[in-house]
């Protein structure tokens, strides 16, 4: 019978335990069960802990013990809720720059970089820390970043966590629950929606904090509309076409250009932040030309836009399984981005593509959002640690899986979807690595339905185990590239993209192993730079093939580009992008790609079956609507 942690602590008769170092822990050898409790609890600088505290910081079904340096704090809590457009976030974002030290912790890079450079621009020095970026601030005392990143081993006089409904996410709530249990600050300011309220009342109650309650009500008015679209010919100019699969988004740019009347931006999730940047500053700069915006649920935060009406192309979303209807939170998320404050539209207007969904778009506006019942958990390095030093024979993939299931929360909490984590264990149980290594390849950023994205996981893992080092170099290498002009080619640039990101993330975490992380970085932003310029190809009317191509005399990859941008010859539209990053004094490397050229069948895949790709059935997916593989992936 396993015995849970609580139960093998306890059988021990310590009146103080001594805490190793979590490298004695990987070395140990035979019998590891003296070094249970053996990992960094960061309880405090004493290297010495009381059995309470470690059964405590073990203890599974009292997540705020985990955190005593937050505990030792009498923490006022600052819940403002409202809709969206309310003001909520400008208030406690006030509070925090005039706090002598703070943190802000938002769902979404471009949050942090918005919030880093408002508080820099305030002579509020501000870092901007993120899963992929570091900009270390001279001198500051603030710093900006993504949830994820939250800092808790250091103290601060304010903190702000943006969103905080998303507590309750399956994939994400963890990193919430975290912090919000976890910063030690003097006053916490969270901001979300009002759903969210009868939890953090419950989680509260349990910390000893105090909490205060703000509620806002949404500073433009946000009306809807009595009649459908009914057409895309009927679309006017600071309206955004709401769709929900890449297909669908190109399907209706190509409809509203079609006419002749409109240009379209884009936004969707797999689009490279920088991208979705530059498409919402086209869509909201009234002289580009950009009149009409079509984006996916990616909108819902992080971008400010200058929207007139929200047309709901559909109120269903495909969740990988199944196409399910959207609940009411998620439409008035969405619907909620309309007639922004201080924007050109006062006034917000929604409504949908066909008349029969209006009945419940109009009820969902009405309605109040359905509460919140439970925060989200995830097993961290310590406690993973600790379980691994007394069953050491044990893949880690069993070690997590048994964990998991060993798990007994309270009402207030539930355990976050782990898939993805096993999934990574088991592809890496047969790879020589310290559990702390494995942790990390485990929680990297990774779409496993993207065999590019996985198989760049494996080759790095190998390399990383085999010679202690990733060059990113041995995966790609110099060739000829092109703006996407398909959709299936936009996939693979995004999908690259994706591979840059995961290098860069695991760069940041083992920096003497993966030393490229500069190529990683200029070739990601090249990638962002061809994506963006297929973005006006893709979908429109006329298609022209641009390429870009590597002149006869070369250009190393370590140099920094000269007069001519390394010798690139280039198609104007793109030429004016990479001139503008060359006015930066930005340095460019040379274009690299998989040695792999990418198949004619897998660039003229049909919308059917990219789309079908998009709903993650891979298992299914005959021909070529599988993801081509380079090479070195094998």
């Amino acid at each position: 019978m396993m015995l849970t942690l609580k139960q093998l602590l306890g059988a021990r008769r310590w009146s103080l335990i001594p805490v190793p170092s979590l490298r004695q822990l990987d070395q140990a050898e035979g019998d590891t069960s003296p070094f249970l409790g053996t990992f960094c609890c960061k309880a405090g600088t004493s290297s010495k802990l009381q059995p309470s505290t470690l059964l405590d910081l073990t203890d599974l079904t009292l997540p705020h013990k985990w955190y005593p340096s937050a505990r030792s704090k009498k923490r006022l809590i600052v819940l403002h809720v409202g809709p969206t457009n309310s003001g909520k976030t400008f208030k406690a974002l006030q509070r925090l720059q005039l706090c002598s030290s703070g943190v802000y912790c938002g769902p979404l890079r471009l949050l942090a970089w918005e919030v880093a450079e408002r508080l820099n621009k305030s002579n509020t020095a501000c870092s901007l820390i993120t899963g992929q970026e570091r900009r270390e601030v001279d001198g500051a005392r603030h710093k900006a970043m993504t949830v994820e990143m939250a800092d808790i081993s250091r103290e601060y006089e304010c903190g702000v966590i943006d969103e905080i409904q998303m507590i309750g996410c399956q994939e994400r709530g963890f990193s919430f629950t975290r912090a919000l249990l976890g910063l030690a600050v003097n006053e916490l300011h969270l901001c979300g929606d009002p759903a969210v309220v009868p939890l953090i009342q419950d989680i509260i109650a349990t910390t000893g904090d105090s909490l205060q309650v703000q509620h806002y009500s949404r500073l433009s008015p946000l009306v809807p509309l009595s009649r459908p679209l009914k057409a895309y010919s009927n679309v006017k100019r600071g309206d955004c076409i709401i769709a929900f699969s890449r297909r669908e988004i190109f399907s209706i740019k190509k409809k509203i250009e079609a006419e002749g009347k409109f240009k379209c931006a884009v936004v969707y999730g797999s689009l490279p932040p920088e991208a979705r940047t530059r498409q919402a500053e086209q869509f909201n700069d009234s002289s580009s030309g950009y009149d009409i915006l079509v984006a996916s649920d990616a909108i819902g935060m992080g971008l400010n836009l200058n929207i007139r009406r929200i047309v709901f192309s559909t109120l269903e979303k495909f969740d990988g399984t199944r196409f399910r209807p959207l609940d009411v939170m998620q439409i008035k998320q969405i619907a909620g981005r309309a007639g922004r404050y201080g924007s050109s539209f006062q006034k917000g207007e929604v409504t949908c593509l066909d008349l029969y969904d209006l009945p419940r778009l109009h009820n969902s506006i009405a309605a109040p959002s359905v509460p919140i019942k439970a925060a989200g958990l995830f097993p961290s390095l310590d406690q993973l640690a600790l379980y691994s030093s007394v069953h050491s024979s044990r893949t880690f993939a069993t070690i997590l899986e048994e964990y998991i299931k060993m798990a007994r929360l309270s009402h207030h909490y539930f355990l976050c979807n782990c898939d993805t984590m096993l999934e990574v264990a088991r592809l890496l149980d047969e790879f020589p690595m310290s559990i702390k290594d494995r942790f990390l390849f485990c929680i990297c950023p990774i779409d496993l339905d993207n065999q590019v994205v996985t198989g760049a996981l494996l080759k790095f893992a190998t390399e990383y185990c085999k010679y202690g080092g990733v060059s990113l170099g041995t995966s790609l290498s110099s060739s000829s590239t092109q703006i996407p002009r398909t959709q299936g080619a936009l996939v693979e640039l995004e999908s690259l993209n994706k591979v840059f990101d995961l290098y860069i993330w695991l760069s940041f975490r083992l920096e003497d192993a993966f030393v490229d992380r500069d190529s990683a970085i200029t070739q990601k932003e090249l990638c962002g730079i061809l994506i963006e310029a297929g973005l006006k190809m893709v979908g429109s009317k006329k298609t022209k093939n641009v390429q870009i191509k590597r002149q006869a005399s070369g250009f190393n990859t370590r140099e920094k580009s000269q007069a001519n941008l390394g010798g690139f010859s280039v198609d104007k539209d793109i030429g004016d992008l990479l001139e503008s990053k060359k006015n930066k004094n930005e340095t460019w490397k040379e274009s690299c790609i998989f040695e792999d050229d990418v198949e004619s069948s897998r660039l003229n895949l049909s919308i059917q079956e990219l789309d079908y790709y998009e709903r993650k059935d891979c298992k299914k997916a005959q021909g070529p609507s599988q993801l081509w593989t380079p090479k070195w992936v094998s």
